[in-house]
């Protein structure tokens, strides 16, 4: 496998996580707007553990060469709990998956007024065609358009900042929290495990391309920069019109307010960061199911055309529901899977250090 470079490394990992719910502010007014000030100080704190917890696995998987997550979080060949992990990871896939075709199909009622179904029906087939062509298309698509997003997302909030006042983060605003996030601890947490969780399925063969350490700390450090621009872009407008936070895409409301032509700017921005993130987490599915099944490997149609039909059918269910309730409950689960590709990441340099 050709290596990859420490950019194209953080604006892969970087666009995996920038969607529809993360650009809206959805996903962010959720896990840290809803509790305050101390929402954004944790809101660092879940951006470093993420960066920490997803360098381990990258290196982890560029040391050993591993390309399945399964194998990533599953050391031995426990073949019950490699399959339990192999089930939720994928259900969790996914969902992700779905949200970002709701996100589509309510960006486009929201835009345009035009039917959901059908507008959501469109971008899933969009979305299939792009994913046929696995990683390298995944990593081509987010290394050149997440540097416009963060750019763009960070201009957006100047111009609304200018507009609307500066933040008061001590107001501490309370609306907009789900009873799976009892605290901003635990929501820093979770947001940091979902994310990284969910990701895997990419992370794992990206990984295994980083050989060099150098460039998996660069590339991590450059993708938490990145992915803080972007969240404190999107959550400081968000505290100064808490008005607007809970909607389902705050931020594609208040570019309205702003002005026509921004207003659809910003929603051609968040369209291509929900494209990247539904990209790359339908790739995680077949590329993964490549490696297990040679059916597959040979017609990969026949997994790309159900998943897209299913994935579609999930979406229906609605934007804002699909967050509030598969982003935590992954996070909980997912704890198990990052503290044991942890333990496995320090574990493998021990026995390499004790062979030396």
């Amino acid at each position: 496998m050709k290596e990859i470079k420490s950019s194209k490394l953080a604006f892969t990992y970087a666009g995996c996580f920038v969607g529809a719910g993360f650009l809206s502010g959805n996903e962010l007014w959720q896990f840290f707007g809803s509790f305050g000030k101390w929402g954004v100080v944790f809101l660092v704190v879940a951006i470093i553990l993420q960066a920490v917890l997803g360098y381990f696995a990258i290196r982890y998987a560029g040391e050993n060469n591993i390309t399945r997550f399964d194998v990533l979080i599953v050391k031995k060949n426990n073949t019950l709990l490699r399959a339990f992990f192999v089930v939720t990871e994928m259900l969790f896939i996914f969902f992700v998956v779905s949200v970002m075709l709701a996100g589509a199909g309510s960006l486009f009622n929201t835009v345009f007024g035009v039917g959901e179904w059908w507008t959501s029906l469109i971008f899933t087939v969009a979305v299939m065609l792009v994913a046929y062509y696995g990683l390298n298309g995944v990593i081509s698509v987010l290394s050149s358009t997440i540097p416009v997003l963060t750019f763009a997302t960070i201009l957006v909030s100047i111009i609304a900042l200018i507009k609307f006042g500066l933040p008061n983060f001590n107001l501490a605003p309370v609306t907009g929290k789900t009873w799976m996030l009892p605290n901003v601890f635990v929501s820093a947490i979770l947001f940091s495990v979902h994310n990284l969780y969910c990701t895997l399925g990419v992370v794992t063969p990206l990984g295994a391309r980083v050989k060099n350490k150098n460039v998996a700390l660069q590339g991590m450090t450059f993708a938490s920069i990145v992915l803080f621009l972007i969240s404190i872009a999107v959550l400081c407008p968000l505290y100064a019109n808490l008005e607007y936070a809970t909607k389902a895409l705050p931020m594609l409301e208040l570019a309205k307010l702003i002005s026509g032509p921004l207003f659809y700017v910003y929603a051609f921005l968040m369209l291509i960061g929900m494209f990247g993130t539904a990209i790359s987490h339908t790739v995680a599915v077949t590329d993964f199911c490549e490696q297990k099944f040679e059916k597959v490997r040979k017609k990969k149609l026949l997994l790309i055309i159900p998943l897209g039909v299913l994935a579609y059918a999930v979406s229906l269910f609605g934007f804002n529901d699909l967050i509030a309730f598969m982003y935590p409950l992954s996070g909980y689960i997912g704890i198990i899977a990052i503290i044991m590709i942890t333990i496995n990441f320090f574990t493998s340099r021990k026995n390499k250090k004790e062979d030396n």
